[in-house]
């Protein structure tokens, strides 16, 4: 049987992040060497009289040929990766598994494990208007009654209804190529998603092109091309949210006053071109060395 390692009588630990630092991407999985081998086939059966078996020729670049839509599209669905997105609020995971043809998720769950040591990620926007103290003071008391609660008794399924939304988590994302880079394309748009979100898709774009080169003709910024969703939706349809940034249109400059935040754009509300959050260190409620915090960290690791 699976259990869960309690926690109970620890004291919280916790780390402050910059939320945009704080994101990894591994890649653990991409097609095998033979791949082009495989997808030779399979993009020849349409008009081959019988099985191929011969493999593609030296100096066919096969995969790179696909991808630039020089054969059967089909054949993207048959390149397999698999990736890990770590440290990312779950907020960020709740809008990935919204992505459900053709992807498996796993992720980290509240209800099998104590949250109560994981790091609070702070996004830069709280800077704007000096927020981020407050920020932490309300993430840091949040954790701190979590772990009295579960403490007296309450279950970590019951107790964790109290935990902040900026806690890191992480998930496993398994998918074709031609999934993965719609999902790059679906949520890179600022003016649809957080720039959490942003950076997470800038992240995951770079560890996939230097782990596959040949991906960098699927994962093209559609934002760039006025062709994301947000260029090409009707303007009732479109956010008001964020006033439009350099590669997003307002229709004819109508709407100027009817953007919720004004004329901040999604990068200025994110605060990425803001300075990094600072690291700091607590236990309990009580800010401390990070010498203290990370002799704690050891301690409750063994």
């Amino acid at each position: 049987m699976k259990r869960y390692r309690t926690r109970k009588g620890e004291t919280p630990i916790t780390r402050i992040r910059d939320l945009y630092d704080a994101i990894e991407i591994r890649v653990l999985q991409v097609p095998p060497e033979n791949a082009a081998d495989a997808v030779w086939e399979f993009e020849n059966a349409t008009w081959n009289d019988y099985p191929l078996q011969t493999g593609p020729p030296h100096d066919a670049d096969v995969l790179s040929n696909i991808l630039k839509k020089g054969a059967l599209w089909q054949a993207q669905e048959i390149l397999p990766f698999m990736v890990c997105i770590n440290n990312v609020t779950r907020i960020e995971t709740h809008q990935l598994v919204r992505q459900r043809i053709g992807v498996t998720f796993s992720q980290q769950c509240s209800s099998d494990s104590d949250w109560r040591h994981h790091d609070v990620l702070v996004p830069r926007g709280m800077r704007r208007l000096h927020q981020t103290r407050d920020f932490v003071l309300a993430a840091i008391t949040q954790k701190n009654v979590y772990a009295q609660m579960v403490d007296r008794g309450i279950s970590v399924r019951e107790a964790r209804y109290i935990l902040p939304q900026c806690l890191n988590t992480f998930i496993y994302v398994y998918a074709p190529a031609i999934t993965l880079a719609g999902m790059y394309r679906k949520r890179i748009c600022p003016m649809v998603h957080s720039w959490e979100m942003v950076v997470v898709m800038q992240k995951l774009r770079a560890a996939i092109i230097q782990a596959a080169p040949y991906m960098e003709e699927l994962f093209v910024n559609p934002c760039k091309t006025d062709r994301c969703w947000y260029n090409r939706a009707a303007p009732e349809c479109r956010t008001n949210m964020y006033f439009p940034d350099e590669d997003h249109a307002d229709p004819a400059g109508e709407f100027k006053d009817d953007y919720e935040m004004g004329t901040v754009t999604p990068e200025q509300s994110g605060g990425a071109h803001l300075r990094p959050i600072e690291e700091k260190y607590f236990i309990g409620l009580n800010q401390v060395e990070k010498e203290k915090w990370e002799t704690m960290t050891r301690r409750y690791e063994t």
